[in-house]
C-alpha cells in the first residue's frame, strides 16, 4: 500500500535522491543529469506558485516516487498530474501504473471528469506509458525552448 507524504524542507533530500536515479529524464527536463537539493528547493517554490500539491510517494515506509498534480492548471484551468516520478530502482514493477491508479481514483472522488498532462516530446519512455495508460495527445506547444505534447484522459 502507498503512503503519500507531503513534500517540504524536509524531504528535499529525498525528492533529490529520486530525481537523481533518473539521468536521463534529468536530462531532458533540465538540460543536466543531477540535481540538487535547491534546484528542488525551486521546484517547490513554483509548486506554490502553481497551486499544485506534491508528494513523496512510499512503499512500506521507503520512498520511491514524487507525484505532483493540480486542480486547475494555467492553460485549460483542468485537473493536471504535472510530475508522476519513480525511483529508477523501482521502475518496471508496476508501480507507476498502480500509482497513477489510485491518482485517478481520487480525481474521481474530487469529481473531476478529466485529467491533463504535458510530456517532454522527446520522452519516448513517458509518451508510451502514459499512451498505455489511456491518454490522448490533444495539444503541442513549445514551452521554454522545449517541445511538449499535452495529453488528455477522459475520466
Amino acid at each position: 500500500m502507498f503512503t503519500y507524504v507531503r513534500s517540504n524542507n524536509s524531504t528535499i533530500f529525498v525528492e533529490k535522491n529520486v530525481f537523481n536515479t533518473n539521468k536521463i529524464y534529468n536530462q531532458i527536463a533540465f538540460d543536466k543529469q543531477e540535481l540538487h537539493c535547491a534546484d528542488i528547493f525551486q521546484q517547490h517554490m513554483e509548486s506554490k506558485r502553481l497551486q499544485t500539491e506534491r508528494y513523496v510517494i512510499q512503499n512500506n515506509d521507503t520512498p520511491v516516487g514524487i507525484l505532483e498534480y493540480g486542480m486547475h492548471s494555467p492553460r485549460t484551468n483542468m485537473p493536471w498530474l504535472t510530475l508522476l516520478l519513480i525511483d529508477k530502482k523501482y521502475q518496471g514493477k508496476g508501480l507507476a501504473k498502480n500509482v497513477y491508479l489510485q491518482f485517478e481514483t481520487w480525481m474521481q472522488v474530487k469529481g473531476a471528469s478529466n485529467i491533463q498532462i504535458a510530456v517532454h516530446a522527446n520522452n519516448e519512455k513517458a509518451l508510451l506509458f502514459w499512451s498505455n495508460m489511456g491518454f490522448r495527445q490533444y495539444d503541442e506547444r513549445v514551452y521554454q525552448a522545449k517541445r511538449y505534447y499535452s495529453l488528455e484522459k477522459r475520466l
